[in-house]
């Protein structure tokens, strides 16, 4: 079996992501401080100290770049020959140990509208970034109380510490993106489905290219967040409509996920080391200055 050193590094945690997991199926793997194969993200430039093969992964709308990398994953809707794969990230999370896409497509419409005891969740760390955001939360909450469990404009007193099973206590689920981007799919989306709730929806305007549009309300179907509003006070007070958007299949169609993700790792391992590499061998920043 073939050993590979890698490190993750700049916002990336072995720990957190599937990486790992997937390489050592096929792979030897050693973490090292002096890797062949680097897994690193926004947050920081500690990449740059090493020489080897670097892989740039994200869960924020940020564009990969090409010349400090040789390969990532992203959001965005782009080919780039053997060295990108779109990865949303719905489709690779995990919740309580499974992936939450499975999770999802299980749990949906599992416990009757009936038995839930509240309107609506929101839970948010900030307030920075997504404005519309806000302004749904208090268009709806206007309506009925709306529960929020995050640091930002909290009600109910504590902070939700399980957003899953606080998300199963609610008919509706607030679920918008940071930021509105085409291609540009979180988790959010998804742990809503997997509660079982309906999804108040608002982020990638793609995003019913992947999900049913009939099994949640998209609020980029409206012409603004006040009509959006008036139509979940609609469904909320229309038994039938409600249940009818429950109890649609979720998905349109797969997205790419983990055999995708397996397959984009071998195909970059199995080459040389020497083979490998994309990225410029000059840095581009030096070739650029020394022009002028």
């Amino acid at each position: 079996m073939k050993t590979v050193k890698v490190k993750f590094c700049d916002g990336i945690d072995a720990d957190d992501l599937v990486f790992l997991p997937l390489l050592k199926k096929h792979y030897s793997v050693e973490l090292s401080d002096q890797p062949d194969y680097i897994f690193y993200g926004p947050f920081g430039y500690e990449h740059l100290k090493y020489r080897g093969i670097r892989i740039f992964t994200t869960g924020e709308c940020i564009t990969p770049n090409f010349n400090e990398c040789d390969y990532a994953t992203g959001f965005d809707y782009q080919e780039f020959g053997d060295r990108y794969l779109r990865l949303p990230l719905c489709s690779i999370m995990f919740r309580d140990g499974q992936n939450t896409l499975s999770l999802a497509l299980k749990q949906h419409s599992h416990v009757p509208a009936q038995e839930r005891a509240h309107f609506c969740s929101y839970t948010v760390s900030n307030g920075h970034g997504m404005k519309q955001r806000t302004e749904i939360f208090y268009l709806l909450n206007a309506y009925r109380k709306v529960d929020s469990g995050g640091k930002f404009l909290n009600n109910i007193g504590h902070l939700v510490e399980d957003k899953l099973a606080f998300d199963r206590q609610h008919r509706f689920v607030i679920c918008f993106e940071n930021q509105s981007h085409p291609g540009y799919l979180t988790e959010k989306l998804v742990d809503a489905f997997a509660a079982g709730a309906i999804p108040i929806y608002y982020g990638d305007p793609t995003v019913a290219e992947t999900f049913n549009p009939k099994a949640f309300i998209n609020c980029h179907n409206f012409r603004d967040m006040e009509q959006a509003a008036r139509y979940v006070i609609e469904v909320d007070r229309n038994p039938l409509l409600y249940q009818s958007i429950l109890s649609e299949p979720i998905l349109r169609k797969s997205p790419p996920g983990l055999p995708e993700l397996e397959a984009f790792l071998c195909h970059i391992m199995d080459q040389d080391l020497s083979d490998a590499r994309r990225r410029p061998s000059v840095d581009p920043y030096i070739l650029v200055r020394s022009t002028y």
